[in-house]
């Protein structure tokens, strides 16, 4: 899970944003949760660039068509907070949309067993259970360093501290980061950029992490975090 770190959204949304809020607080309008086009492709944009074609969950890639506005505290949890630009983020659809074709009862189990980031952590994807805010990590505090991942495809934890273990334990299942799909798609990864090393000298090797680890890139790699920790040290050579 990168750290977001945000660019500024334009003047005149931000104050329409606030308006929209002010009157949720004051009593105006009801809580909701609507946007002009305007709006969303402002929010979408600059969301999309902060997070540089990563989901904010899972770092799966992600574009101007695969992925929804997230609130990271829900907006019937946190009516305070939909719209306020510091609780949104974009996150993937998380194999929610059923196939395009006729699905069998087996595929629709299996999608919806991995239903994951934005869409797998609410309550309705965990027995009607309520968020636990003080457990959920989130992307946009920067807690990279407490993920590790591992060259089977899995997020663990990478500290010692039980608080932060737990923390990193609850926010993988609240979010299901270990579903089989995304297991297996991190694996996949991987493998190819192993199998495209194999192939390099060792400078030619160390030019080609180091180009896909540049997070200058205004887009990233699917996957991120898992290229850097299972092939960062042939940068470090």
């Amino acid at each position: 899970m990168r750290h977001i770190i945000k660019l500024p959204i334009d003047a005149t949304i931000q104050n329409q944003l606030l308006a929209k809020q002010q009157n949720i607080d004051d009593g105006t309008t009801a809580p909701n949760w609507r946007l002009s086009q305007g709006q969303k492709i402002e929010i979408k944009s600059k969301l999309l660039h902060a997070q540089k074609h990563l989901c904010c969950y899972c770092e799966c890639e992600i574009d101007y068509n695969n992925h929804h506005i997230e609130h990271f505290h829900e907006r019937h949890d946190r009516p305070d907070k939909i719209y306020d630009f510091d609780n949104l983020i974009l996150s993937c659809e998380g194999q929610k949309e059923p196939l395009r074709r006729p699905e069998t009862q087996a595929e629709t189990d299996d999608r919806r067993d991995n239903i994951r980031c934005g869409h797998g952590k609410t309550k309705t994807q965990h027995q009607g259970l309520e968020i636990d805010y003080a457990l959920l990590l989130s992307p946009i505090q920067n807690n990279a360093a407490l993920f590790y991942y591992n060259d089977s495809g899995e997020v663990e934890h990478n500290t010692s501290n039980q608080t932060e273990i737990d923390k990193v334990v609850y926010t993988c299942e609240r979010l299901k980061l270990n579903s089989i799909r995304l297991v297996n798609e991190r694996i996949d990864t991987i493998v190819l950029i192993q199998n495209d090393l194999n192939q390099l000298t060792l400078a030619d090797q160390k030019t080609f992490i180091e180009a896909l680890l540049d997070d200058t890139q205004s887009q990233l790699p699917a996957f991120y975090s898992t290229i850097k920790d299972n092939f960062g040290f042939i940068v470090q050579e």
